[in-house]
């Protein structure tokens, strides 16, 4: 492992060595190791051994965080502060046989900020989901906090979040997505809101935080909307309307599609993908073949889809 000595500016120009995650030794810092991947994301490290079971000691790696030099609000991920949790945590595990990562979790709980610990909730190794998050909804999902919560509430420590500190974001943001002109009555809000319960709730859960700063905080705004549907089925005259004359607005692909879906009330995204090798029209009656791992496909297991005629 290649070796950097402990200077600001050395550690800055780390980078992975011939588009190969690359991981160095900082010297005279035993076990903390500044991890870099081919993205350009440095993420400070922690190798410790922890108990003394029958196999002796057990190595283990623990993640620090993000590092980089130039965000001034990260300064408890800085160099100085990543080599005192790192002795912290190499004492702990080997002179007293404890947990380490257990341990220091709890104590980096109080500093954890909002951002960091919605980048956790969404990580493969943050909350246990029954299966892996489509592609749609992790953009959904990062699109609403990056536009709306990350400014506002992301940098503070969620521990010291309190319900005022929400309930003044949430009716920032339903303010600034409102324009009655242009019919938004500012449900961003009510969605910013609904992520911002999850996160906290995950937190509760991995003992980040005792008590969500979301409790008691109400949806800004209702999310049915107060005429009823936003949307409703086309009467049999503007279904013939648009089958008539789709074509002179929309381009041929489009057309199909549009018709297609029409047809089959199947989502756009289903059917887009749609391949020559996926139809069977030799059989009774013809289908459509949705592999599991089509974009729409919310059930993730292959579908057939029957035509008619």
């Amino acid at each position: 492992m290649p070796v950097l000595k402990a200077h600001a500016k050395i550690i800055d120009a780390a980078e992975a060595v011939d588009g190969k995650r690359t991981r160095y030794s900082i010297e005279g810092a035993p076990g903390l190791v500044l991890d870099c991947g081919v993205a350009g994301d440095r993420v400070w490290l922690v190798r410790y051994q922890v108990g003394h079971g029958r196999g002796g000691r057990t190595r283990r790696v623990m993640r620090l965080g993000s590092f980089d030099h130039d965000e001034k609000a990260a300064d408890h991920l800085s160099f100085a502060n990543a080599r005192k949790k790192a002795t912290g945590i190499m004492s702990g595990a080997v002179l007293e046989g404890v947990d380490a990562f257990a341990e220091a979790r709890k104590v980096d709980a109080s500093t954890m900020t909002l951002n960091e610990v919605f980048d956790l909730w969404l990580s493969p190794d943050g909350k246990r989901r029954k299966r892996t998050l489509a592609r749609r909804t992790l953009d959904g999902y990062n699109g609403i906090y990056d536009r709306h919560l990350r400014n506002r509430l992301g940098s503070k420590a969620l521990s010291s979040l309190t319900s005022d500190d929400v309930r003044r974001a949430i009716e920032a943001i339903k303010k600034a997505t409102t324009n009655e002109r242009k019919g938004h009555r500012g449900t961003q809000a009510t969605k910013a809101l609904v992520i911002l319960r999850m996160v906290c709730s995950f937190a509760v859960d991995r003992e980040i935080i005792a008590r969500a700063p979301t409790r008691g905080v109400d949806d800004p705004v209702p999310a049915a909307h107060p005429d009823g549907k936003q949307t409703r089925p086309l009467t049999d005259a503007e279904l013939r309307t648009l089958w008539r004359e789709i074509g002179d607005h929309a381009s041929p692909a489009a057309t199909r599609v549009i018709k297609f879906v029409h047809l089959t009330g199947r989502r756009v995204s289903e059917v887009t993908g749609a391949q020559r090798s996926e139809l069977r029209l030799d059989q009774t009656p013809p289908v459509l073949l949705i592999p599991a791992s089509r974009e729409g496909n919310k059930s993730k297991r292959p579908d057939v889809l029957p035509l008619a005629p």
